[in-house]
């Protein structure tokens, strides 16, 4: 087992502006035991201290609770660019897709051959100008590649393009018909690796496999969104206006295989875990889940080393 500190970064961040919901999946994960893991020590990071939410759309950009967006990117970006500067394996959890901006653009400016590994649901390469309903979380893959539309500003220019087609390995989507309304193309059309849910399912450990070794050759980032299962495997996912997710999404067994498989190869330097609502799981069922996923996986990536 490999002595690299793992640093959990905690992210209080709704991408609806919300009090609770998605901002408040980091605490339901420390009470089911994230921070326990039986052979690796779980370091904490600085709390992150964001702006009061606001559920209206920002006179910059459109999107929705914007000021806090932009502080979650910048905190994300300065976290995790500080953890693999010191050698450490970040783990962000909590939010939305939205700040894997900062993310991965902090894992960029530590070395710019990162690679990212998109496990998700939906591509989320809508352009800033097509984002209809202002969800930051449709967008955040596109700005990544630079596919920004015609917005003439975006407050953040260094954490965008920071991403090629070639780093790109993306997993799991089942929003082509969505896309295919919207008239926005895919990253396979890109040169970008792509499995769709339906041809992962068939063997999601070759899918991990065949992720990973299409990243060979330089670290790579890890990010799953967690509506990338099946809604009847964690219906807790669903935002406003949605009353529900497209059916044939991963198992647990096969998420769990896909990611493992990709993290043993060795080369993953940090892992991110969004879009779980606790409000929608008044019960708690899903949190003691998703941290057996994380540790899972980051058992099997630090193993590797």
């Amino acid at each position: 087992m490999s002595s690299r500190e793992v640093h959990v970064i905690e992210l209080p961040f709704d991408g609806f502006g919300r009090a609770g919901h998605q901002a408040g999946a980091s605490v339901t994960y420390r009470a089911a035991g994230l921070m326990e893991h039986p052979v690796i020590e779980m370091h904490s990071t600085e709390a992150m201290l964001l702006p009061v939410s606001s559920t209206d759309r920002g006179s910059v950009t459109g999107l929705l609770n914007e000021a806090a967006l932009f502080a979650a990117i910048d905190s994300s970006a300065s976290a995790v660019s500080s953890s693999l500067s010191v050698g450490g394996f970040p783990i962000v959890v909590g939010g939305d897709c939205s700040v894997l901006v900062g993310i991965f653009g902090g894992a960029h400016a530590t070395d710019e051959s990162f690679g990212l590994l998109f496990i998700d649901g939906h591509e989320d390469t809508t352009p800033l100008d097509v984002v209809e309903d202002g969800e930051a979380a449709n967008t955040e893959l596109g700005l990544l590649l630079g596919l920004t539309g015609r917005m003439p500003t975006y407050p953040r220019p260094q954490l965008t393009g920071t991403l090629t087609p070639e780093r790109l390995a993306s997993v799991g989507m089942r929003d082509h018909d969505f896309r295919r309304q919207a008239n926005i193309g895919s990253v396979a059309d890109l040169g970008a690796f792509y499995r769709s849910a339906e041809d992962a399912r068939k063997s999601p450990s070759r899918a991990g496999q065949d992720a990973a070794a299409h990243l060979a050759g330089g670290p790579w980032w890890m990010h799953v969104d967690l509506d990338v299962l099946d809604p009847t495997e964690l219906p807790a996912t669903l935002v406003p206006g949605e009353t529900e997710q497209e059916p044939g999404g991963l198992t647990w067994n096969e998420l769990t295989a896909l990611m493992t498989t990709a993290a043993a190869t060795g080369e993953c330097r940090g892992l991110s875990v969004a879009i779980y609502d606790p409000e929608q799981d008044p019960a708690g069922m899903y949190p003691p889940r998703i941290v057996a996923l994380i540790h899972d996986v980051l058992s099997a990536t630090l193993a590797s080393r």
